[in-house]
């Protein structure tokens, strides 16, 4: 039984580095990179992700991911659990950074940019 304890910033690093190993599973690497592990308390973390897609794309390499993070973190007594964000989520966000600064609509606007 491993059971040291470690950081949140441990556990980021070790699922970045565990993103390196893979580098031709670019939609994996890219959900990777851009959903960081959120430490819930010291035996659990949560991904939140977009899609069932980047879901199906975790779980394909889970027994490889978590025995990596096993063996980076020297701990094998945690747990992961994957989160897909409610559709309003990102939209909220970007109300919310629009009230603060309402030259983002006109950024928006004027490019036709769209929540991804």
């Amino acid at each position: 039984v491993l059971d040291t304890p470690f950081t949140a910033e441990a556990l980021t690093t070790a699922w970045l580095e565990y993103a390196k190993t893979i580098p031709t599973e670019v939609v994996l690497v890219n959900t990777m990179q851009s959903c960081r592990p959120q430490l819930v308390d010291p035996k659990n973390f949560v991904v939140s992700v977009d899609s069932q897609i980047q879901v199906d794309h975790i779980n394909e390499h889970f027994h490889e991911l978590m025995s990596f993070l096993q063996n980076a973190l020297k701990n094998n007594q945690f747990s992961m659990q994957l989160r897909i964000n409610q559709p309003g989520e990102k939209e909220i966000v970007l109300i919310k950074m629009i009230e603060k600064n309402p030259d983002i609509k006109n950024l928006y606007d004027t490019f036709d940019l769209e929540i991804a």
